[in-house]
């Protein structure tokens, strides 16, 4: 299990509502986005200082902004919002920083920001599949398509499921 600094929980309720929350993440439609929204504030409800949680959240967040359901300021504010409230409770948390990396990324476009959060995501857990996914997206951003070809390609073979790796990875390739 991971520790609260690492993000974790301990409460098992909480963890289960995590967990559906991210496998409705990935079915990336409007209603499933809204659902992983309600398990992830009910598990902070059990658990506020669940920082993977908060992670989560922000993640839902951004991806609903991604998909044109929340405005750009709002939704990537929130998300913004989200992931530091997430390292306030665990510093150690690898995807928080990776959530800021994407914000500092896509609404910000400040690649200097981008790329401090990138390393600590990375420095923190160097074969965390989310953090290798946004360093992977970073990557492209900045036409470095053979570091974005093996950051993803890290990040499925940590996650082999996840279909937004999958999506990056073939834009990569593309």
């Amino acid at each position: 299990t991971l520790s609260r600094r690492e993000g974790g929980t301990q409460n098992l309720e909480a963890y289960q509502l995590y967990l559906r929350a991210v496998s409705a993440n990935f079915q990336n439609s409007r209603s499933s986005l809204d659902a992983a929204g309600d398990y992830l504030e009910q598990a902070i409800k059990l658990d506020p200082n669940y920082g993977l949680a908060w992670a989560q959240l922000g993640d839902v967040v951004a991806l609903k902004t991604d998909n044109g359901y929340l405005g750009v300021a709002e939704g990537y504010g929130r998300a913004r919002q989200f992931a530091q409230h997430a390292l306030q409770l665990s510093p150690d948390l690898a995807a928080a920083h990776s959530i800021l990396q994407y914000v500092h990324q896509t609404l910000d476009w400040d690649w200097t920001a981008a790329k401090a959060e990138q390393q600590r995501a990375l420095a923190i857990d160097p074969t965390n599949p989310w953090a290798l996914q946004t360093a992977g997206l970073l990557s492209m951003t900045l036409g470095q398509w053979s570091e974005a070809e093996r950051q993803l390609s890290e990040s499925l073979s940590r996650d082999p499921l996840n279909t937004y790796t999958i999506l990056n990875l073939g834009q990569a390739y593309y």
